[in-house]
């Protein structure tokens, strides 16, 4: 099977193993992964594409190394009729749009939902939402999750019968072994990993922890933020959100309670996985949130929000507690409870490592693959 995959990719920095966005990263394994059986795959970047179109086409080996072949070519292919399936991963050049949409074996993964970000105050640039509108026109549309199927289904009125899940995979560095395995959990603390934005919630994980001083006795845990503040100034975001954020709960950071780290490696991320008592990630929408299962695969017990996709693969007190969206008070309580419970954040790690083992990503390109076929043979 001839396979395109159009949408950003980015080579991996000196400090990752992994590319450096969530898209590069999902393009990278599953293009991998289908390449590993026997399909040929080819990835359509978005560096460099300007005005006319121009891009690079970049062809994935097993070892996920891009080969840089003209724009043209692959756009010729596509005309000619040599390429079976065209899988569109979130944004890429609004001019080739309509080549897209009008070949019939599309599938189409929005990003997100951005008319749900609309909602929470956050204004992506134009082009943005005009390609996810044209984009679902396309006959098959993957989510990732039961909370980005709903807000597709509902903001664009598509049938479901269009709409088919398939949850994303964990990246094989977090199901690895650590110098930290069998070593226990010596502190308790919490950890944060996602941007520093209104939509990942930070602000209300910073609401909680300030509750949590107000009725706790003993010391308060650490809590650690991973992620970075810039890329949403581009979103219609003051540039000193997070820095009013910072000031409102000066007293956090100012006695090391609450420390923000910035951006970090995945490799970092991966041991701050390990040292962490819990993550949380109180997300107001996220389509899927991948930190989460992340920590899971590193048997870390979570917390997240209902509008968290992952919702869908966690069993509200075995693997971590899954809190309606914007609730505080619901999040001061789990995490009381667990900061509290020794032996239960260990049996959830527990939980929570065997369950994100079955996510791999071979299984979901296993469930690509076995939809590419279906459409095939339509």
């Amino acid at each position: 099977m001839r396979i395109v995959i159009v949408g950003g990719f980015e080579q991996s920095n000196q400090h990752s193993v992994y590319p450096t966005s969530a898209q590069s990263n999902f393009i990278s394994k599953l293009g991998s992964e289908l390449t590993k059986r026997s399909h040929e795959v080819f990835v359509f970047t978005l560096g460099g594409y300007g005005l006319q179109g121009r891009g690079l086409v970049s062809e994935i080996g097993e070892s996920g190394k891009p080969k840089r072949i003209n724009f043209l070519r692959f756009a010729n292919e596509l005309r000619g009729g040599k390429v079976d399936i065209v899988s569109l991963q979130g944004i890429f050049p609004v001019n080739a749009l309509w080549l897209m949409t009008a070949y019939k074996k599309v599938v189409f993964s929005p990003r997100a939902a951005i008319c749900e970000e609309f909602k929470l105050g956050v204004k992506p640039p134009w082009w943005a939402l005009l390609n996810e509108r044209i984009s679902m026109r396309s006959r098959t549309i993957i989510a990732v999750s039961n909370v980005q199927r709903d807000a597709l289904t509902t903001k664009y009125r598509t049938p479901s019968s269009r709409v088919y899940r398939i949850p994303n995979g964990v990246n094989d560095l977090f199901l690895s072994q650590s110098e930290h395995i069998g070593k226990l959990r010596s502190e308790t603390s919490i950890l944060f990993v996602g941007a520093m934005n209104p939509v990942k919630g930070v602000d209300l994980l910073l609401e909680s922890i300030n509750l949590l001083r107000q009725r706790a006795k003993a010391r308060l845990p650490h809590v650690t933020l991973v992620g970075a503040t810039q890329p949403w100034i581009s979103y219609g975001l003051s540039a000193n959100w997070f820095a009013s954020l910072r000031q409102r709960y000066r007293r956090l950071f100012d006695e090391g309670t609450v420390v923000h780290l910035g951006s970090q490696s995945q490799r970092i991320i991966r041991e701050l996985y390990w040292g962490a008592s819990v993550l949380v990630l109180p997300s107001r929408f996220d389509a899927f949130g991948n930190v989460a299962l992340e920590a899971m695969a590193c048997g870390t017990p979570v917390i997240v929000s209902d509008k968290v996709g992952v919702s869908d693969l966690i069993r509200d007190g075995r693997e971590g507690f899954v809190i309606p969206a914007g609730d505080t008070k619901s999040l001061v309580d789990r995490l009381s409870y667990l900061l509290k419970h020794d032996n239960e954040r260990r049996r959830m790690g527990n939980y929570a490592k065997a369950t994100a083992a079955t996510y791999t990503w071979g299984k979901t390109a296993s469930s690509y693959e076995r939809l590419f076929n279906a459409i095939l043979r339509d």
